[in-house]
């Protein structure tokens, strides 16, 4: 009688498609029903999200912080009361991101000269935008912004006269 029981069960998965093999991996088939409340409508709406067709961040080495440009990154043109020259706004910015700012060898020979200029007035207007165009617009559009990505620093030099 017992056998009879054990067979019939072990039939009954087979047919079901239920029977997988402890080798093979199992996908992940877990949703999640979560229900949104519309502002036009009196009612809810139910949606059901399939979490196996995410792909999976197991590891530190699916995003690597060198694949990311952190000049890109964007930030907003608000400074403090005490930062009055470029070089401060510059620096001010550049910390958040673990870069430097370089005005002395090896930098270009006019970037101190760059960095000790009062900010601008275009750039005291806040607004969001990326960290490599604040340094663009903190040392004039006729300008260049120098950066080594490999050692984190940044400089600036003047354009050469044609």
């Amino acid at each position: 009688m017992t056998t009879l029981i054990k067979s019939s069960v072990i039939a009954l998965l087979i047919v079901s498609g239920a029977a997988y093999s402890a080798d093979a991996p199992r996908p992940i088939t877990k949703s999640v029903e979560t229900t949104t409340r519309t502002t036009l409508g009196s009612g809810y709406s139910a949606r059901s999200y399939n979490y196996a067709a995410l792909p999976q961040l197991n590891s530190a080495n699916d995003i690597r912080q060198s694949d990311i440009d952190l000049t890109t990154v964007s930030v907003r043109t608000v400074w403090p009361e005490d930062v009055k020259t470029v070089r401060k706004a510059s620096q001010y910015i550049l910390e958040t991101i673990g870069y430097r700012l370089v005005t002395e060898y090896p930098a270009p020979s006019d970037a101190n000269q760059l960095a000790d200029q009062k900010i601008p007035p275009i750039a005291k207007v806040h607004r969001t935008m990326p960290i490599i165009d604040v340094l663009q617009m903190l040392i004039g559009f006729d300008n260049y912004v120098v950066i080594d990505h490999a050692h984190k620093l940044v400089s600036f030099t003047k354009r050469s006269p044609r």
